[in-house]
């Protein structure tokens, strides 16, 4: 069913901060009531200047942020409804634009008893380790057609601005080496791509996930990682990041079970497993040069980091 929204609804200011803003000024989040319902409308317009510290106003960071929103109203009106509980997601009712900006709307999935947490309980960790799972399973070797060739939004590729802040030393010297392990990985799948806390709600003991603007190729484990970066502290990492690892394999395992009889799963499985230290490695070569007394840089991740790095010597 696709709802039509009043242009005179869609066209609020987004001056008037009445709703809850988008990244750095790329617009916004309203929420209404509809005849049919509570309603969440995501708007979207880049600025010609994105107000960040850290962003610079090249021509590569406008573009990826564009782009990535292209990527998002494809993915919620084709890909979206492929995926059924508990593998949720926002539920996708019309898009169109207006004034310039471009708009989704969606049901607010607060009317569907979804709520978003600040600490989430072990059973919401699981819950989201399972959805990642479901995800990654269902897309798995799938093409990247009208999504990004390459998923999340630290990889080498998208971040030249990045690496040329990063200060010498020999994580700069093997991102190259750690970007080609990722992206040359036999067993590919679609990655939520942005997959931290603040882009799921629960609903007891389900999770949706929303905000694909990063959705692409790639493999689960990042994912995972980015999950833990977003739950876990440093003390809690070391203590039991490698644990949702293996939860995540046995459950993707699972998820595998009556696949195509083509999926060798154990070496599916075998090659994920593999480049945990590299995925860790690869985000913390971001942090570098994103913000390098970023508060999730910690000894876990630099410990993945050295035994990527000594995989690559």
């Amino acid at each position: 069913m696709k709802i039509i929204i009043p242009n005179d609804v869609i066209s609020v200011p987004m001056s008037l901060k009445r709703n809850q803003q988008l990244w750095s000024g790329c617009g916004d989040m309203l929420f209404i009531n509809h005849d049919v319902g509570k309603l969440a409308i995501k708007r979207t317009k880049v600025p010609k200047q994105v107000t960040h510290p850290r962003i610079s106003q090249s021509a590569v960071a406008l573009k990826r942020k564009a782009h990535s929103y292209q990527v998002e109203r494809h993915f919620y009106k084709y890909h979206a409804c492929e995926l059924i509980p508990p593998c949720n997601t926002a539920s996708y009712l019309g898009e169109g634009g207006a004034n310039g900006m471009d708009y989704i709307v969606f049901r607010d999935f607060s009317s569907q008893g979804f709520v978003q947490v600040d600490k989430p309980s072990e059973e919401q960790i699981m819950a989201v380790i399972g959805w990642l799972a479901k995800f990654h399973a269902h897309f798995l070797q799938s093409p990247a057609e009208h999504v990004w060739e390459q998923g999340n939004y630290w990889h080498l590729e998208t971040r030249p601005d990045e690496f040329k802040r990063m200060a010498d030393g020999e994580v700069k010297q093997a991102a190259s080496l750690l970007h080609h392990k990722i992206k040359n990985s036999y067993w590919h799948t679609w990655i939520h791509g942005d997959a931290k806390l603040a882009n799921f709600a629960f609903n007891g003991e389900q999770a949706l996930g929303f905000d694909f603007q990063y959705v692409g190729k790639g493999i689960g484990v990042s994912d995972l990682m980015l999950f833990i970066t977003s739950v876990l502290d440093e003390q809690a990492q070391l203590l039991y990041a490698d644990d949702y690892l293996k939860l995540y394999l046995d459950t993707l395992r699972v998820e595998l079970l009556g696949k195509a009889a083509s999926i060798d799963v154990a070496q599916l499985l075998s090659e994920w497993e593999a480049l945990w230290p590299v995925v860790w490695a690869d985000f913390y070569r971001f942090l570098l040069g994103w913000k390098p007394d970023h508060f999730k840089i910690n000894k876990y991740m630099k410990f993945q980091t050295q035994i990527a790095l000594q995989q690559g010597r």
